[in-house]
């Protein structure tokens, strides 16, 4: 790992996700208070990072950030207590807006993954033992009894299953779990 840039301020606890070559930034702690601000950092010969107006969107530590479609949709977190917003931030006109829906409980410390036009979440903080779908088609989220609880787990897709892995039940796991949709 090499060092390349910094950004503006020091921050822990934030999520990023790229989109057309630009990498968004978002909360995250600077030590002191949970930020609201988005950075864009573009990598390459003359990396930048930027600040962006957040608008209306709550700061918050440990959101996931999920891309679908055209918009990066921020999920989640904790501003000190778990929060269940769900926000959508547009990247072709830099727009911040809420969505019609929140998550049935709020949680943190969880896996997210997308999905055709749903995102999936798996376990979490205050939300751990439920898998939940949010379907953006229909703007519903709907919530289905996980076998085991599971906090801080990490999930991917090959396309047609989701496998969950690890997380910790009380200590640190080593389970892999697919759900199928």
């Amino acid at each position: 790992m090499t060092l390349t840039d910094t950004l503006p301020v020091a921050l822990n606890s934030l999520c990023a996700s790229a989109y057309n070559g630009v990498i968004y930034i978002f909360s995250g702690n600077d030590g002191s208070d949970i930020v609201n601000t988005v950075y864009a950092y573009t990598p390459g010969a003359n990396p930048s990072a930027v600040a962006l107006s957040a608008g209306t969107y709550s700061g918050r530590m440990y959101v996931k950030i999920v891309a679908l479609s055209a918009q990066l949709v921020i999920i989640g977190g904790s501003n000190g207590t778990a929060v269940k917003d769900i926000c959508s931030f547009n990247p072709g006109d830099l727009s911040m807006s809420d969505a019609p829906i929140d998550l049935s409980s709020a949680r943190y410390a969880f896996a997210a993954v997308s999905l055709g036009s749903d995102i999936y979440l798996f376990g979490g903080k205050s939300g751990n033992q439920i898998t939940s779908r949010y379907s953006t088609a229909i703007g519903e989220v709907q919530d289905f009894d996980m076998p085991v609880f599971l906090e801080g787990p990490a999930a991917a897709t090959n396309g047609s299953n989701i496998f969950v892995f690890g997380g910790s039940t009380g200590l640190p796991g080593n389970a892999v779990y697919r759900f199928t949709p």
